[in-house]
């Protein structure tokens, strides 16, 4: 079942608040060697730094994979837009409009790539009017 599609507005702002996630924990990652607490042995100290270096390591692996999980959820979204504003479009159409578009403007700004699809999705779907409407 297919589900309303955002407007390029929204898919702006998704993509965003998608782009300001950031993949670095809010706190330091220590450095092999590196004394925590002087009152404490190296056994102790180096026991500490390794704990906290997986929990920071652990903690970007969980960050990525939101932010993967966002960037899924944005992609997922521009295909919907395009599937909505072009009737009657198959699922593997889509795709391929959406990864010609990113193809061409990914280096660009979100506006342009976003503008693009907009015009390409409105140009195909004039396209497929005009050729039902000779029928």
């Amino acid at each position: 079942m297919s589900k309303s599609a955002k407007t390029i507005e929204q898919l702006k702002a998704e993509y965003a608040k998608m782009s300001e996630m950031s993949c670095k924990p809010d706190f330091e990652r220590p450095r092999n060697g590196e004394v925590l607490d002087e009152d404490q042995s190296v056994r102790w100290n180096r026991e500490q730094v390794e704990k906290q270096q997986k929990a920071y390591d652990e903690e970007v692996m969980r960050l990525n994979i939101k932010k993967n999980k966002a960037r899924g959820a944005f992609y997922d979204d521009v295909k919907e837009y395009i599937k909505t504003n072009v009737k009657g479009i198959s699922e593997t159409a889509a795709n391929e409009v959406f990864e010609y578009v990113y193809s061409l403007y990914s280096d660009e700004s979100i506006d342009n790539m976003l503008r693009a699809m907009e015009d390409i999705t409105g140009l195909i779907s004039a396209c497929v009017q005009s050729v039902f409407k000779k029928k």
